[in-house]
């Protein structure tokens, strides 16, 4: 998940949906996410809607923009790694971690 920067006293709203991606059944994973910039920080908030499907993966990677190296994920503090994305056509640097998908607040600092 990239997260783009709002600006300040803005926020931003997005949402991960997951499904087996072959069955008619209406079984999904949606995660609901709210950013919000302080101006010196990132808050990424969380809410799982739904939960019927139970998807492979356990964790996510958030992507941030190339300033941001380091994040605290439900109070646990850990390192972001820059990641070139020439590989995907894309003309920059950004910074990355992965969370799990229980997640509820990241900080982004």
């Amino acid at each position: 998940m990239e997260v783009t920067v709002p600006a300040p006293g803005i926020q931003g709203h997005g949402s991960l949906f997951l499904d087996d991606g072959e069955s008619a059944s209406d079984a999904r994973f949606l995660l609901d996410a709210r950013v919000e910039n302080d101006g010196r920080r990132l808050k990424v908030h969380f809410m799982s809607r739904a939960r019927s499907f139970v998807p492979a993966q356990h964790d996510l990677e958030i992507r941030a923009p190339r300033n941001y190296s380091s994040m605290t994920v439900d109070g646990k503090r850990c390192v972001m790694t820059g990641r070139d994305l020439s590989r995907e056509d894309r003309s920059v640097i950004l910074s990355i971690a992965r969370v799990p998908l229980d997640a509820r607040e990241i900080v982004i600092e």
